[in-house]
C-alpha cells in the first residue's frame, strides 16, 4: 500500500511539474497504452481462439452457461419494499 501511494503522489508531483513547463504528460501516455491495450486485446483474442478451437465442448458450455447468467440478470426484481419502507424515519 505504501508503494502505491508513492507513485500516486510522484505521479501527481511529475504531472504538475510538466503542466507547469508546458509539456503535455498525458500524450505520451496515450500513445504507449493504446498501442499497448491493442497488442493485448489481440494476443488475448488469439489465446482464446486457441483454446476454444482445443476444447470446443468447453467453451461451448461456458457460453451457454454465461448466456443462462444474462437472462437471470435480466429477470424483474423482486423487490417489496415500498418508498416508505426506503424513506428515512428522520424525514417522516
Amino acid at each position: 500500500m505504501f508503494l502505491l501511494r508513492c507513485l500516486f503522489w510522484l505521479g501527481l508531483a511529475f504531472f504538475q511539474i510538466a503542466e507547469r513547463e508546458g509539456v503535455d504528460p498525458s500524450s505520451a501516455f496515450n500513445a504507449a497504452a493504446a498501442s499497448q491495450t491493442a497488442t493485448l486485446g489481440q494476443m488475448a483474442a488469439q489465446a482464446a481462439t486457441g483454446h476454444c478451437q482445443a476444447h470446443l465442448g468447453q467453451c461451448a458450455a461456458l457460453a451457454a452457461r454465461a448466456a443462462r447468467f444474462k437472462q437471470i440478470a435480466a429477470a424483474p426484481s423482486r423487490d417489496t419494499l415500498t418508498g416508505r419502507d426506503r424513506t428515512p424515519a428522520w424525514r417522516d
